[in-house]
């Protein structure tokens, strides 16, 4: 109802009645404060948003008059003072309401920019400017007064980088022009009140300011630069894109930020590890549109200098430093991973994952087990098995209780032992009996055919090229059901056996009892008692082998150089991963085989 009164006396023009409910909206505010009513303050301190775009400048001009002040007294003599009276179970509150107040004050500031309103732009954060010195932590008593000053601040800070963020991002899609983005005094609207002690801080505050974004913080990710109409599709803007385009600009505008290296103790982020690929592409945008569109904002207080050499060194420094941010979360995040033990139940479910990936593609052994190829005999140890054990360089994580890190394509381990037992299959088919070069398949599969007299002994293996050929005249009948899990479909009563693309372009005719032999070592120890799977930590001897690499192979990590004990740290973080399968193959007979070549 107030929002309603507002808007309907600005209408009718009537000054009077306007103000005097701004007053009793901003008495409101104060009151349910006071009250510690959390709904009641939200709902009030929005209505300036809310109403700002519907009433005429005049009325723009009282709202930011009469309620701009009380954005800065919320925080000043509401949070910060009541945090600092040692009230500790008002922490926590006082925090909600300062976030509640910093999202009201970012929306409206928002819809400020998109009336290019300048004059109360600047208006606003003459009320702003004067929180920043409140956030004085030398008179907190305790860790909680201090926490929620620093979270707070962390507010206010994100406040400021994500106001110039969204204006140097606006400008770099032609929504601002320079002349209007010079009205925003960016430089004693902002920058001046961005401070920091140590350098190392902006870059924290910004990589906990995209990952709040992305969670809902100020509800700054649902910004757009323009109106999409209701029922079209379109790809909205993510905070993360012009979060990453405004701090770039920060970092190009205050090169002191990255000429000094972090000599404080960094409060590392995973945010570290990517930034270093989201701010790379944000120069080369800039790069390509320096001479058109930067050098004017960039470098319009220099004279008679280089540009893009100015540039260029700057774009060196922030990649180094990110370079060097990058390096510290990661090996600080491996010397954390080394120190744990593997989890029982992560090993578990990656041996289960890699198991069901065999057994969903290991079609020969199957196929073989079900035409009575199959011989099987305890485990000889001194038979090799065959298939993978691979040093999975800095993957010990996917394996410890802490982390939720899953590495895409690790238990495909499984799928590509199978693939490689029935390349060797074919392999030795072929070698024991080359291709059969034919100009007409069908005719000449169909010749064969009628001269088996058993053709429940024989297969087809092929794939779907082969089949196409075979069903030239509608004869393969495809299977609803099969007792062979790879068989799909039969062709004149012979079945029908899915072929990878190992050799393309052929296809295998064979009786497998006939041709075949084939030796499966088991163990009751093993998963299936015919499936070898470890995940194993490096042993003293890896370890030492792997550092003699290190020149060629962990010099260079990820872009950026390490030492050799920083990569034994690496390799310590690494694991081994066995998967292996014991079979002996022979082709006793190749009278009952015709591997086509078409």
């Amino acid at each position: 109802m107030l929002y309603i009164s507002l808007r309907d006396s600005a209408r009718l023009d009537n000054e009077e009645i306007f103000k005097s409910i701004i007053l009793f909206v901003r008495k409101k505010i104060y009151s349910s404060r006071n009250h510690k009513s959390i709904s009641a303050f939200k709902e009030l301190v929005i209505i300036s948003t809310r109403l700002y775009p519907y009433v005429s400048q005049k009325y723009k001009n009282i709202l930011i008059d009469y309620l701009g002040i009380s954005f800065r007294e919320i925080i000043n003599f509401y949070s910060v003072s009541t945090i600092k009276s040692e009230e500790k179970n008002n922490y926590k509150r006082e925090v909600i309401f300062a976030e509640i107040n910093y999202w009201s004050l970012i929306q409206l500031t928002k819809v400020i920019i998109d009336g290019k309103d300048y004059k109360n732009f600047n208006k606003l954060f003459e009320e702003v400017s004067q929180i920043t010195s409140w956030f004085d932590l030398r008179e907190s008593k305790s860790e909680f007064q201090t926490k929620a000053i620093e979270e707070i601040r962390f507010m206010h800070r994100s406040f400021y980088v994500s106001v110039y963020s969204w204006l140097v991002f606006s400008y770099a899609n032609n929504k601002i022009s320079i002349n209007e983005l010079d009205n925003f005094k960016l430089n004693e609207n902002i920058l001046n009140e961005l401070k920091f002690r140590n350098d190392i801080k902006l870059f924290e505050v910004f990589v906990e300011l995209k990952t709040r974004a992305f969670n809902g913080f100020f509800e700054i990710d649902n910004w757009e630069l323009k109106k999409h109409k209701s029922g079209k599709a379109y790809m909205a803007l993510s905070a993360r894109d012009w979060l990453n385009f405004g701090f770039t600009i920060l970092l190009l505008n205050n090169r002191r930020f990255v000429i000094s290296r972090f000599n404080n103790e960094i409060k590392l982020n995973d945010s570290f590890k990517f930034l270093l690929n989201d701010i790379k592409e944000v120069l080369g945008r800039i790069e390509n549109n320096l001479e058109d569109k930067w050098n004017e904002f960039l470098y319009k207080n220099h004279q008679d200098i280089d540009f893009k050499e100015l540039f260029l060194s700057s774009k060196n420094d922030i990649l180094n430093t990110l370079q060097e941010l990058k390096k510290k979360q990661e090996l600080s995040y491996y010397a954390d991973v080394v120190k744990e033990e593997l989890s029982l139940l992560k090993v578990q479910s990656f041996k289960e994952s890699v198991l069901k990936n065999w057994n969903n593609n290991n079609i020969i052994p199957e196929v073989l087990k079900r035409y009575n190829c199959v011989e099987y005999l305890d485990n000889i140890k001194e038979i090799d098995g065959y298939g993978y054990f691979n040093l999975y360089n800095k993957m010990k994580s996917m394996f410890i209780e802490r982390d939720d890190n899953f590495v895409y394509g690790a238990s495909d381990v499984g799928a590509k032992l199978a693939r490689d037992i029935e390349r060797q299959f074919y392999s030795n088919l072929k070698h024991k009996k080359g291709f059969l070069e034919v100009k007409n398949l069908k005719k000449d599969i169909d010749s064969k055919i009628t001269m088996i007299e058993d053709k429940s002994k024989y297969v087809i293996f092929t794939d779907w090229k082969g089949l196409e050929f075979l069903n030239n005249n509608r004869e393969v009948e495809y299977l609803q059901e099969s007792k062979d899990k790879f068989s799909y479909a039969k062709y004149k009563g012979i079945s029908i056996i899915s072929k990878s693309l190992i050799f393309p372009n052929t296809l295998l005719l064979i009786d497998l009892e006939s041709s075949i032999e084939y030796t499966i070592y088991q163990d009751e120890k093993w998963f299936a008692k015919e499936l070898i799977i470890d995940v194993l930590e490096l042993t003293q001897e890896v370890i030492d082998d792997e550092l003699s690499k290190y020149e060629d192979k962990w010099k260079v990590n990820e872009e950026y150089e390490v030492t050799k004990e920083e990569a034994e740290l690496l390799i310590k973080s690494s694991i081994l991963i066995k998967v292996l399968f014991k079979s002996q193959m022979k082709v006793k007979n190749t009278d009952n085989y015709y591997f086509y070549k078409f």
